[in-house]
């Protein structure tokens, strides 16, 4: 199971928009926000394949989605249960 990230522009949707979609979508398997417009998930899909059922939901907007992987060269300032979710399987 891989984390992934996703930011995006205020013109995607509101965060409840986004959200809805994400938690709509059957790749993604389980998800959590605690900044605006960041949403932390996670999905056995690459980054293009979830992009593109995005956009289909979502057509206007800029966003990116990112993988968080295993590496720990990550750092910030982020509430414990998200760091427990970023580093959980």
């Amino acid at each position: 199971m891989n984390t992934y990230i996703i930011t995006y522009s205020d013109q995607l949707g509101t965060q409840e928009k986004v959200a809805d979609v994400i938690d709509n979508l059957p790749e993604i398997v389980d998800w959590r926000y605690d900044m605006q417009n960041c949403i932390y998930f996670k999905s056995n899909y690459k980054p293009k394949y979830l992009s593109e059922k995005i956009r289909a939901k979502l057509p206007k907007g800029r966003f990116i989605i990112v993988e968080i992987g295993n590496n720990k060269m990550r750092n910030g300032y982020l509430t414990q249960s998200t760091w427990d979710f970023i580093n959980s399987n």
